[in-house]
């Protein structure tokens, strides 16, 4: 199915993506029934990068009849840059140097396909960062297809990075504070995992979906 990259806008908040539709009338289709006004859509042309693919971790469904229910969270996390999905030259030129960067979020909801949190615009290794590679706003560094390895606290573990899994952002909405400090929301598809990341994460959502 064909995927189409665009930008968004909802009064002071913007979104960008990457959807998957059958035709750009459907992708626009769903980005009005999201609340948003279409900026800008283009279609991604296969080749050139490598894409991963989210279709290997296929979730069971739950007792309501849904896939991938939405279960509310509220821990911390961190994540790395582990393959930037966007085109920005200068964010190319710096990858390497980037992926030893360490970003803290939060999470705000969870499934067994995937997970949204939010991400302070404030980040003092990213503020670091930029001293030294450029200035440039994080907006660009989490960009729709890109790669991120995402270390989660979940009951049953024993702290921060104890689940280690990754993932596809799918999705990011940011938007400007009275102050003007942006805060970001990104959703993000989980990429095919094994082991006990797999074992703690089902046995999370079940746990949770089994008692609403």
């Amino acid at each position: 199915m064909p995927q189409f990259r665009y930008r968004a806008q909802k009064g002071l908040s913007f979104i960008k993506g990457l959807l998957s539709a059958e035709t750009r009338d459907d992708a626009n289709d769903s980005i009005i029934g999201m609340g948003f006004t279409l900026i800008e859509m283009n279609e991604e042309k296969p080749g050139g990068k490598t894409r991963h693919s989210p279709e290997g971790l296929i979730p069971p469904i739950s007792k309501s009849g849904r896939q991938c229910r939405r279960i509310a969270s509220n821990f911390p996390l961190a994540f790395h840059i582990s393959e930037y999905g966007g085109s920005s030259r200068l964010i190319l030129e710096t990858i390497n140097p980037l992926e030893k960067v360490e970003f803290q979020g939060h999470e705000k909801d969870i499934s067994l396909g995937g997970i949204c949190f939010s991400v302070p615009g404030n980040q003092v290794p990213f503020e670091n960062f930029k001293k030294a590679w450029g200035d440039f706003p994080l907006e660009e560094i989490l960009e729709p297809g890109s790669i991120l390895e995402l270390k989660m606290v979940l009951p049953g573990g024993k702290g921060p990075g104890d689940c280690v899994v990754h993932a596809k952002i799918v999705r990011v909405v940011y938007s400007s504070g009275a102050t003007g400090e942006r805060l970001f929301l990104v959703g993000a598809v989980f990429l095919p995992m094994e082991g006990e990341n797999k074992k703690r994460l089902i046995a999370f959502c079940e746990a949770r979906i089994g008692n609403p």
